[in-house]
């Protein structure tokens, strides 16, 4: 049994691979957002995983999970690809990307004046 409730692929349910008892429901509204937040961390981890692994085919079969997850959390905010595209270009241009792979190794905390 699941600690708690666990979002799925739609077809899991048409596949008859379970060697045991199973129970699927459709999620309520109110929750959609929180199981699809919680999908997102476990399918980026599952890339990490792969990625630490060194396992190329395994990255790629976890980022298309990854893809999936997000375009779904696309479609419950009505994000458009054009919005997340000017999103992202907006961010590099303010922020840059990873390309030049730096790396912070160090940093001092500022101290707060009350």
């Amino acid at each position: 049994m699941f600690p708690r409730a666990k979002l799925v692929r739609d077809l899991v349910n048409q596949q008859g691979r379970w060697d045991r008892k199973v129970v699927f429901r459709k999620a309520e509204d109110k929750e959609y957002a929180d199981l699809l937040a919680d999908k997102v961390l476990e399918e980026a981890g599952e890339v990490r995983q792969d990625m630490l692994k060194k396992n190329r085919d395994g990255v790629v079969a976890e980022l298309a999970d990854l893809a999936e997850v997000t375009t779904e959390v696309m479609r419950f905010y009505k994000i458009t690809t054009p919005e997340l595209c000017a999103a992202v270009d907006k961010k590099a241009a303010e922020r840059g990307t990873f390309k030049d792979r730096l790396v912070l190794t160090e940093y001092e905390e500022r101290k707060v004046e009350p």
